[in-house]
């Protein structure tokens, strides 16, 4: 008997050990590795690093973790990952190729790589990496969508001649030279912060902000933004995070800012609050003390002279705070400052609850139609609303306040000059 439970340990604590060491691809800090080993020690310790936002400490503890086993492909991915959110693109390249060289079939990392190439409008190369990622996941996020959009980018590139292939008998005639195609859309300095809130202490868990704000993180960074994401802030953590962010911003003058939330909004004699997970308030004055205004952080935006600025509040639910009866339904309407728009998950008033799925409702929404090339704001978020409208059955209404005086596009069509 006492053999046979030796055996069944065994297995369980290696199939542990198994699901552990799975990549950081959906999520930036998967469940650690629980082990003695140094380099796993070290590796772990880079995660955690990674998601406080410890950036260089994150890449000193993956440098250590690939000293002490250079064949630790995940430790190269994640490091990867810690280049890419402080926006060295070529070092990542090198990572996730690396990475890939251990381990050919590694999804993330290709799928990531291909992300790379694109910006850089090396397009024949992302498509070739999605075309590999597909040989083996053929359903890898939004894979079959990725590689036909970048075949069709790449489709006017002159074909390579076939191994073997008879070279014309004629040299084909002179023909005057053509502008190059442009590679891929080209983006102006865009900066984002990206915040999900859902491992509440003093009130109800909601399950998917996390994955909202790790999911809309990635999406951005396809669109071109420098991207730092918070996950289950403080108060103190976000006041921070949203300080350096307007520092950035006014930094970057004449760019593109833009700040999601999602999470728990509580709306207080017309004035909008975002919780933060430490937030413990049992009288309504305690509200302003615990949590922080909307309207602080539009005021650190507007002060950043920036071109366009985008809000996105998927925070539009009813009061969590039990201990008193002040708070109004949803979110209050807030006029956009100029060269602003104001998005919320569904119209002032009005709540919207956590999704059954992954995402919320219209963050899953917004990220379905987020990459579609060439369509202006305003109109990829009609075609959120009326995918929000038709899944909840008209109960939930997406709205926009803006004072735009200019187009903008998530996803340029790479084809036109915009």
């Amino acid at each position: 008997m006492t053999s046979r439970r030796s055996t069944v340990w065994g297995l369980l604590l290696a199939a542990l050990a198994l699901t552990c060491c799975a990549p950081a691809s959906d999520r930036y800090m998967p469940a650690t590795l629980p082990s003695d080993r140094p380099e796993v020690k070290y590796y772990n310790q880079g995660l955690t690093q990674y998601a406080k936002g410890l950036y260089t400490l994150a890449i000193m503890s993956f440098n250590r973790v690939i000293e002490l086993d250079p064949g630790y492909a995940y430790a190269y991915y994640n490091r990867g990952q810690t280049w890419l959110a402080i926006n060295q693109d070529d070092k990542a390249l090198a990572d996730f190729s690396r990475a890939i060289e251990i381990r050919p079939n590694y999804a993330a990392a290709l799928y990531d790589r291909s992300l790379i190439l694109e910006r850089q409008g090396r397009l024949a190369e992302a498509a070739e990496d999605m075309k590999r990622l597909a040989a083996f996941n053929p359903y890898y996020k939004d894979g079959p969508a990725r590689l036909k959009s970048l075949r069709e980018a790449s489709s006017d590139r002159p074909p390579v001649d076939k191994p073997g292939q008879a070279p014309p008998a004629t040299p084909p005639p002179p023909v005057s030279p053509k502008p190059a195609a442009r590679p891929g859309p080209r983006f102006e300095k865009r900066t984002a912060l990206v915040m999900g809130n859902g491992s509440y202490k003093h009130i109800a868990y909601l399950k998917n902000p996390a994955n909202d704000a790790d999911d809309m993180a990635r999406a951005l960074k396809r669109c071109g933004f420098n991207v730092r994401t918070m996950i289950d802030g403080t108060r103190r953590e976000m006041i921070e995070a949203m300080r350096a962010f307007g520092d950035q911003l006014k930094k970057e003058r004449n760019g593109v800012g833009l700040f999601f939330y999602a999470g728990h909004g509580v709306q207080i004699d017309g004035e909008n609050h975002l919780v933060p997970v430490n937030a413990r308030v049992e009288r309504k004055y305690e509200v302003e003390v615990e949590c922080l205004k909307v309207s602080a952080l539009l005021g650190a935006m507007e002060n950043a002279d920036n071109r366009l600025n985008i809000i996105i509040l998927d925070a539009c639910r009813n009061n969590p705070f039990r201990g008193f009866r002040g708070a109004n339904r949803g979110l209050a309407q807030m006029t956009a400052p100029a060269g602003s728009i104001l998005i919320y998950s569904t119209a002032p008033g009005e709540a919207a609850d956590d999704g059954p799925d992954q995402n919320g409702l219209y963050t899953s929404m917004l990220l379905k139609h987020i990459m579609d090339r060439g369509l202006t704001v305003e109109v990829l978020l009609k075609r959120v609303r009326i995918d929000v409208m038709e899944a909840s059955g008209g109960r939930q209404v997406p709205w926009e306040s803006s004072s735009l005086t200019g187009n903008f596009y998530f996803m340029p069509d790479p084809e036109s000059k915009q």
